[in-house]
Parts: C-alpha cells; sequence; structure tokens
C-alpha cells in the first residue's frame, strides 16, 4: 500500500508516492531544505484599486461582502450568529491569524480531514459546515463563484 505526500515548492506541487510505513527517500528533512531555499514572498494585502475590470471586481467585493456579513448574506446557510471574519481576524487580512491572503494560491491541497486532495471550495464548505453549523454551498452556485473570486484576488 501507498500513501500520497503532496508538498507545494515555490509553488509547484511535488507529488510523491510512499510505500506505508516508509520513509521517503528525500524525507521531511530533504523536503523542508527545498522550501527553505524557496524565496519568501511579503505579505501583502493588495488595495481595490487594483481591481480594475468591472465584472471581475463586483464579483470580488461581493464575495468580501458574504465573508464580512456572511449569517445577513446568507442566512439559509449559516446557523449559528458567526461570519467568516469571527475566525479570520482583521477581516482576513491580519497575518499569522489565518489571513486569506495567500488561501487561494494554497489550493488543491492534500488535507488529512477529508483524507484527499481538496478544492478551494471544499475547504469554505467545511467552514460552513462545521463552524457556522451551517450548510454548504453549491459548488458552482453565483455565492461559492464569488468567494473564491475575492480570495483570489486576495492572492495576487
Amino acid at each position: 500500500m501507498r500513501s500520497l505526500r503532496i508538498s507545494f515548492i515555490a509553488g509547484a506541487a511535488i507529488i510523491l508516492l510512499v510505500p506505508a510505513g516508509a520513509a521517503c527517500a528525500h524525507g521531511q528533512a530533504g523536503m523542508a531544505q527545498q522550501s527553505s531555499g524557496a524565496k519568501r514572498v511579503p505579505f501583502r494585502v493588495p488595495s481595490e484599486l487594483e481591481l480594475r475590470d468591472s465584472a471581475y471586481r463586483a464579483s470580488a467585493l461581493r464575495g468580501r461582502a458574504i465573508l464580512l456579513a456572511t449569517r445577513d448574506s446568507l442566512p439559509h446557510n449559516v446557523r449559528n450568529s458567526l461570519r467568516c471574519a469571527s475566525c479570520h481576524l482583521g477581516n482576513g487580512l491580519r497575518p499569522n491569524a489565518m489571513p486569506w491572503v495567500g488561501s487561494y494560491a494554497r489550493f488543491p491541497q492534500y488535507r488529512a480531514r477529508s483524507g484527499k486532495v481538496d478544492l478551494i471550495e471544499d475547504r469554505i464548505n467545511d467552514c460552513f459546515a462545521r463552524s457556522m453549523n451551517g450548510r454548504a454551498l453549491s459548488p458552482s452556485g453565483r455565492d461559492m463563484h464569488d468567494v473564491v473570486t475575492y480570495l483570489a484576488f486576495l492572492s495576487n
């Protein structure tokens, strides 16, 4: 039996099939060495002025509005008094406080909780189901599209 190990180095996904119970030839130390050599990108919150395309801007701003007023925006999907910004401090823009900045660039990613490679839509719906005791958004619906658009904008 083999296990799947996925690492992201400088934006590229490295996928390794590793025999169960065996160490990878590179091991965790090898991955740490490779990733420590990667250039760190400074934390930067993009300005709204960078949203030039009107359709993209409208979608991103609606996505932000959903994240900041989640219960009011999506009352059928949230069953408690939380909003996304309740956990993501500083409206998801504060470093080291579960920021949304850069989150889009980290997906798809392997998540041990689900035991599979999740898309960003899966992660968002996990928050709706677990943190907000609510219902998942349609992965192909406008609400999800707008939230993902905002997260993509923040990852520029």
